[in-house]
């Protein structure tokens, strides 16, 4: 039983940490908060631990990521200091935790280079252009899918808000 709740020590815990305003501060530690960023971790199989102090649950979503062996479903989620996404399991489970710092971040609403992708998704899942976007990190950029054009002006918008306050030293 132990070993469910073992998790590795956080690596990415950012300096934003240091200058948290108390309206942050009030949201970090409200009880929808803490309940939403464990909710998550509980969700992960393995990976880092999520509940750290200050950070604040912005959104998530599924977004289609273009990788080396084609287009996967990715699930996302966005805090105010941290990019976490991972591969969709089955049960609501997610798996290969990834964790980028948002002070390290960057988002293009056009993707500098699309490859020819072709996804077997199902459903009305299509990879259009218009809904594509390229998230740049220091460590690995890559494409990402939205499922509409809408979804996708706010995965950007919320993306360059959070990076920006992360880059200042602080989060949202």
């Amino acid at each position: 039983m132990t070993s469910l709740f073992k998790k590795r020590q956080p690596k990415h815990v950012s300096a934003a940490f240091c200058s948290v305003s108390e309206v942050e501060q009030h949201l970090a530690d409200s009880e929808f908060n803490i309940g939403k960023i464990q909710e998550i971790q509980n969700k992960f199989a393995g990976g880092e631990i999520l509940q750290v102090p200050g950070r604040v649950f912005v959104r998530e979503g599924a977004l289609v990521k273009v990788c080396r062996k084609g287009p996967k479903k990715r699930q996302f989620f966005l805090f105010n200091d941290v990019l976490v996404y991972g591969c969709i399991l089955p049960k609501n489970r997610y798996g290969n935790q990834h964790i980028l710092p948002l002070s390290q971040m960057s988002v293009s609403d056009t993707c500098h280079y699309l490859p020819s992708v072709e996804y077997s998704g199902t459903g009305d899942d299509k990879l259009e252009e218009e809904l594509a976007f390229q998230l740049n990190h220091t460590n690995k950029s890559f494409h990402v899918f939205a499922n509409s054009v809408a979804d996708k002006n706010n995965w950007i918008a919320n993306l360059r808000k959070s990076i920006a306050k992360a880059s200042q030293g602080r989060g949202v």
